[in-house]
């Protein structure tokens, strides 16, 4: 399978390149498979070398756009390589390419000139008392409508947004394009999110990309503070937040899709969990939720079941155990000097330092199951005074507030939740974000490689 990643520098950007470049998570096997980096630069940022030279070992702290844009194409080029030659298994296994290109450059914001004064331009004999009347006349209205500096800067301002906004259509447009020549179903790129004081701002190629290519393109938003992926991840927690619609037939099932790509994200042999959370706007009927809940809930358990048994016949394929009566050696010193007979307790217990009290086998237990998102979860949206029929576009607030309730690595949604949900979830400022188009992934680009393991069924009531 083919992966874009769209980088730019930043430390989201360069997170999505390691998210992409660890085999066995994107790309399950890095034989036959290839990674296409882009970037798209302007002649401006690489006529600043002296931007590199302030600070060459400081990272960047947040993905500032106004920063980004000055960061020369050498420095981009460098730091996305290095993300990925600095683990022997992508630098000797991944086959990767990198693409640039040029943006155009900017059209020159507009000036106010004042006209010059009828008597400059023409040299003729002089005026009658009417066309000094009429000069004088012209003269008054171009005074009058001459802007006043609080306008010519909101001009300036309105010409700026238009820039920025032209540009991220075209770095958006170059990605989908590359994705395009190289067949390739799947985008990552970082989220761009910066702060300004206590509030998050959305990176505006990020709010380009969803809006223009969600409903075409597999799209990983990747949170400079979200998690790494490394080839020793252990576990990773998908969530995948759906609406149920009591007027559409087709809804059950094409959500039932997204789950099944979800489950299809798991990587063997790891602890990756998938977990669903349905937002009950006012209009969904309880049957309908209902409905929702017990195919979902059917569907997670089939999928565990199946991953239990395929991983059972993986031991069962390997070397035989030794026998029971065996002593223990891998079992910490420190445990056996305290009076822990080696081979009992917890894997929780087995890390645990000497000295330190050992949890209860019930703490342990309560708190993995604190961590855990259960299997099918409700978020039952409440009215306000202000909002007497609450939506999932309306009360997004109260879906990134569910959402922090049990930890969360991935959020995955339809392409078909509102807009406004949307950016709510890629406001959050850890859990990174995988929006799946309507269409099957398998059936849209070849992404066969990402079905889940287990035999797929048809969702029905």
């Amino acid at each position: 399978m083919t992966v874009v990643v769209m980088c730019d520098g930043a430390p989201a950007s360069l997170k999505a390149a390691g998210w992409a470049a660890v085999p066995g998570n994107l790309m399950r096997q890095h034989d036959g498979e290839q990674l296409i980096l882009v970037h798209a630069w302007s002649r401006d940022a690489a006529l600043r070398p002296t931007q590199s030279r302030e600070s060459p070992d400081k990272p960047l702290p947040l993905d500032d756009a106004h920063s980004l844009n000055r960061l020369p194409l050498s420095q981009v080029v460098k730091g996305t390589l290095e993300t990925i030659t600095e683990s022997k298994v992508t630098r000797d296994t991944l086959n990767y390419k990198l693409e640039t290109m040029i943006l155009a450059d900017p059209v020159p914001h507009l000036t106010f000139l004042s006209a010059a004064p009828m008597s400059q331009v023409s040299a003729k004999a002089p005026l009658t008392k009417k066309e000094l009347a009429v000069q004088q006349k012209q003269q008054q209205q171009q005074q009058t409508s001459m802007p006043t500096d609080s306008e010519v800067e909101a001009v300036a301002r309105d010409a700026e947004k238009e820039e920025a906004q032209s540009r991220a259509t075209a770095i958006a447009l170059y990605a989908k394009e590359r994705a395009l020549h190289h067949h390739a179903k799947t985008i990552l790129l970082g989220a761009g999110n910066s702060m300004d004081g206590k509030s998050i701002l959305l990176g505006l190629v990020a709010k380009t990309v969803l809006r223009d290519l969600r409903q075409t393109n597999i799209l990983w938003f990747i949170k400079n503070n979200g998690r790494a992926m490394r080839p020793t991840t252990a576990m990773v927690r998908y969530v995948v937040v759906l609406v149920p619609a009591s007027n559409d037939a087709q809804a059950l099932e094409r959500d039932c899709s997204v789950v099944q790509y979800a489950l299809g994200c798991r990587r063997e042999r790891s602890m990756d969990t998938v977990s669903a959370v349905l937002v009950v706007e006012s209009a969904t009927s309880p049957e309908e939720v209902e409905r929702y809940s017990q195919t979902l809930r059917a569907m997670l358990q089939r999928s565990t079941t199946a991953m239990n048994l395929q991983e059972a016949d993986d031991v069962d394929a390997e070397d035989p155990p030794p026998p029971l009566a065996s002593p223990v050696t891998h079992a910490p010193p420190s445990l056996e000097k305290n009076g822990v007979t080696p081979g009992e307790g917890t894997p929780q217990e087995a890390v645990v330092d000497a000295g330190e009290p050992l949890p209860a086998a019930e703490e342990v237990d309560s708190a993995a199951e604190q961590q855990q998102w259960p299997e099918v979860s409700l978020c039952a949206l409440r009215t306000t005074k202000q909002v007497a029929v609450v939506t999932a576009g309306n009360a997004a607030g109260q879906v990134v507030k569910f959402l922090q309730r049990h930890k969360t690595d991935i959020v995955v949604s339809p392409s078909t939740l509102p807009e406004e949900l949307h950016m709510a979830l890629l406001a959050m400022s850890k859990p990174h974000v995988l929006i799946v188009p309507l269409a099957e992934p398998a059936a849209a680009g070849g992404d066969v490689v990402m079905a889940p393991p287990e035999e797929k069924k048809k969702c029905t009531e």
